[in-house]
């Protein structure tokens, strides 16, 4: 299956510390469905993992091996928002929503189901985060339909961001496979934890004038491992928390 991905998948320019993203907890896998499928990654947020300065610079093409922190510390580096002051902004200029993909509330399923869903999820948010990443124009509308909490946060730093340096994701990253890591339908909401695999090497960011920054991004050789959460609220899977684990090798 193809998925289009951002670079939040760990390749983004060395001199990015990316931070730890989410919920640290490493539960026993309960299940696995292996899945391939392209990604548009967006190279310097969710790379190896998704963060520039907020962890997604390292995320997709950014994506880096870096040990994870807490989202406080992760919100505390974040780029800070544009000043009012520093540029016009059109008021009645149209947004453009991400093509986040039709969904609608639906009943809490069984392990499967849940499991197919948060699946479903982080495809749509790996996608986002590319699209963000090669958009640059600051705006994440639609992107509260599939994440929340800290993996919201994440991307819209990322968005301002990218905004803000002019920076562009160009190419595609891979996810080679999701691993359902674990399931907890009892708590409060119901949680599904997933690791996640995804190779950023084709990812390329370039900077507003269209140089390319590759030679600055880290390189990891190969597909890297993201811990993402998914929580079941109001009837959605949304992906809520985000972890690079340290040095953590995918299969």
């Amino acid at each position: 299956m193809s998925h289009d991905d951002s670079d939040s998948w760990g390749t983004g320019p060395d001199d990015w510390e990316p931070p730890g993203l989410g919920d640290s907890r490493n539960p026993e896998p309960s299940g696995r469905h292996g899945r391939s499928g392209m990604v548009v990654l967006a190279a310097t947020a969710l790379a190896v993992v998704i963060a520039t300065t907020l962890g997604l610079g390292a995320a997709f093409g950014w994506f880096g091996t870096s040990a994870a922190s807490s989202p406080t510390n992760v919100a505390e580096t974040a780029a800070p928002p544009v000043d009012a002051g520093d540029e016009e902004l059109d008021p009645t200029a149209p947004v453009t929503p991400l093509a986040v993909p039709p969904t609608e509330p639906q009943p809490l399923g069984d392990e499967a189901e849940s499991a197919e869903a948060a699946d479903v999820a982080i495809t749509a948010v790996v996608k986002a985060t590319g699209e963000i990443a090669q958009r640059a124009d600051g705006d994440t509308d639609g992107i509260e339909l599939i994440a929340t909490g800290f993996v919201q946060g994440e991307l819209q730093a990322l968005a301002e961001e990218r905004e803000q340096l002019g920076y562009k994701q160009v190419g595609k990253a891979t996810i080679t496979s999701v691993t359902t890591r674990s399931i907890d339908l009892t708590a409060t909401p119901p949680t599904v934890i997933l690791d996640v695999c995804i190779d950023a090497s084709a990812i390329d960011v370039v900077d507003e004038n269209g140089n390319s920054l590759k030679d600055r991004m880290y390189n990891p050789g190969g597909p890297v491992l993201h811990t993402y959460g998914a929580q079941y609220i109001d009837g959605f899977w949304k992906i809520a928390t985000h972890e690079i684990p340290d040095s953590a090798p995918c299969a």
